[in-house]
C-alpha cells in the first residue's frame, strides 16, 4: 500500500514550494552595452548627496557618493541618465586656486561611466565642474540650527550629507 503522504505528493497536493524569484540579481548578467552619450549645456541635473562633503583643498583620489534624483537625457530627447542612478562627486581645483565641487562618475544599468568636458584639449581627467548652482536645499528637521552653509565652489566645499543641488552645465559633458 502506499502511503497517502506520498499519494499527495504526486498528485501535487504536497507542500509548497516558495515561488521564484521575481528581482534581478545585480550583477553582469544585466548590465547593458556601454555607450559614450552627450549631455548638452544647459542641461539641468537633480542631485541628492549621499555623504557630508568637507575640504580646503582638492581631493583627487576621493569620490563623494551621491544619488541622480531626475532623469536626464541628452540633446535628442533619449534617457542617459536615469532616476536613482549613483553618481560619484569630486572636489576639484579650479581657475584661480579656488576649489569646485566636479561630477566624477555616474553608474547606470550596471556600467560606470567617467564623466569630462566634451570639448576642450588639455589634459585628460574624470571630473568637471558642474556648472551653474541654481538652487541647494538642506534638509528640514535633521541639522541643527541653523544650518550649515553650503559651499560648491570657492575657497572652500561645505556640502551636508542629503542636501539636494540642482545644477544647468555651462558646457558640454562627455559621459563615456
Amino acid at each position: 500500500m502506499i502511503p497517502a503522504a506520498v499519494i499527495m505528493l504526486l498528485a501535487g497536493c504536497g507542500p509548497r514550494r516558495p515561488p521564484p524569484r521575481t528581482r534581478p540579481i545585480p550583477g553582469a548578467l544585466y548590465t547593458r552595452t556601454a555607450q559614450e552619450r552627450t549631455l548638452p549645456a544647459g542641461q539641468v541635473l537633480w542631485i541628492r548627496v549621499l555623504e557630508a562633503i568637507r575640504a580646503e583643498k582638492a581631493l583627487p583620489g576621493i569620490v563623494f557618493d551621491a544619488l541622480v534624483v531626475r532623469d536626464v537625457v541628452d540633446g535628442a530627447g533619449n534617457l542617459v541618465i536615469p532616476t536613482g542612478a549613483h553618481a560619484g562627486l569630486q572636489v576639484m581645483a579650479a581657475p584661480g586656486g579656488q576649489l569646485g565641487l566636479g561630477l566624477h562618475s555616474v553608474r547606470v544599468y550596471g556600467n560606470t561611466y567617467l564623466v569630462r568636458p566634451a570639448s576642450g584639449g588639455g589634459e585628460w581627467r574624470p571630473g568637471m565642474p558642474l556648472g551653474t548652482l541654481l538652487d541647494g536645499t538642506i534638509p528640514d528637521g535633521t541639522l541643527p540650527r541653523p544650518p550649515p552653509p553650503l559651499l560648491v565652489e570657492g575657497a572652500a566645499v561645505q556640502v551636508p550629507a542629503d542636501a539636494l543641488l540642482v545644477y544647468r552645465l555651462e558646457q558640454p559633458a562627455l559621459i563615456q
